[in-house]
């Protein structure tokens, strides 16, 4: 069984033109000494942007689609982020608030904040989860199916590394847990773990060895054990107390390591049984030496290997 993230609706803060106005008024007006034109340009890039987020509330296109467009709407973010920054600073654009819920809390809890790298988080936050339904939905019965989920787990797990190290920490402080450095890293555990394990159901289905078994399913297994160490971490502890990502990730770690084991055990006796059968080819040299010499000094030692052999054979 495979989990996946349900993206946050995106957040309802009004079109950003008027909240944007007194800082164009100021940098692109007259008072700023720039041209009726630029002040235009500017209104125009407002307009694209308000209209692209106004779309990421009307997912008409798919998975596909609805990722496009948040990969989009994120470009446009920080291209405008250099044109008008904003923050509560008074130099900056300071009346404009986004929002977001919290999805480890099912969106209950709603924090507010004037920053675009809260926007941003936001954007980054349903861009991985968005990319983690898109490879539960794959049919893991066909090799293709496999594939695509395990890129789509691996770049959902990306995203969140992304979010954990070039996002997350310019989030103003208190941050909503999801969107936070402990959070975005749990999930990035969590995805890296789906798509080792993709990798580990692959590799049984075709029948490999159980050697490159073990080897897939122990880094699953630590990989999963990573994301329930930060699940039950005291950062996300309380956050994610009504979801079951800790217990997901605990059991996933203890299944995945003991088929670790198992694997490794039949790897073992693969090896421990070549390894008799090289011995049972020397004691087979050295009875047909002896019988042809008159030598039975070691009768007694080769009928009782023969013993031993035959009780391996029968155990495995």
């Amino acid at each position: 069984m495979f989990c996946c993230l349900s993206p946050s609706p995106p957040p309802t803060t009004p079109p950003p033109a008027p909240q944007v106005g007194p800082y164009l008024r100021l940098h692109f007006g007259l008072g700023g000494c720039a041209s009726p034109e630029a002040m235009e340009d500017a209104h125009a890039d407002l307009r694209s942007l308000g209209a692209r987020r106004r779309e990421l509330g009307t997912p008409v296109h798919g998975l596909e689609g609805q990722i496009a467009a948040l990969r989009q709407y994120y470009r446009m973010l920080c291209a405008a982020e250099v044109r008008f920054p904003i923050s509560k600073a008074k130099e900056h654009v300071n009346k404009l608030a986004f929002s977001w819920g919290d999805s480890f809390r099912g969106g209950t809890r709603k924090d507010k904040q004037h920053n675009v790298n809260f926007e941003k988080a936001a954007v980054v936050f349903n861009l991985g989860a968005l990319l983690s339904q898109q490879g539960k939905d794959q049919d893991l019965e066909t090799d293709e199916g496999v594939k695509v989920a395990c890129r789509c787990y691996q770049e959902a797990a990306g995203v969140f590394g992304y979010l954990r190290e070039h996002v997350s920490l310019k989030v103003d402080a208190p941050r909503p847990e999801d969107v936070s450095p402990e959070g975005a890293g749990m999930m990035e555990k969590l995805f890296l773990g789906q798509a080792q394990e993709c990798f580990h159901f692959k590799a049984a289905r075709d029948g490999k060895s159980p050697a490159i078994l073990a080897k897939l399913a122990k880094h699953a297994a630590l990989l999963y054990g990573e994301a329930h160490k930060l699940a039950s971490s005291v950062a996300l502890a309380k956050a994610l107390a009504s979801t079951t990502y800790p217990q997901l990730c605990e059991v996933k770690a203890a299944i995945l390591a003991a088929e670790a084991d198992e694997s490794m055990a039949a790897a073992h006796r693969a090896r421990e049984e070549r390894a008799w059968l090289d011995v049972q080819r020397c004691l087979d040299a050295w009875a047909t030496r002896a019988s042809a010499t008159g030598v039975s000094a070691l009768g007694d030692v080769y009928e009782s290997m023969q013993r031993s052999g035959a009780e391996l054979r029968v155990n495995t």
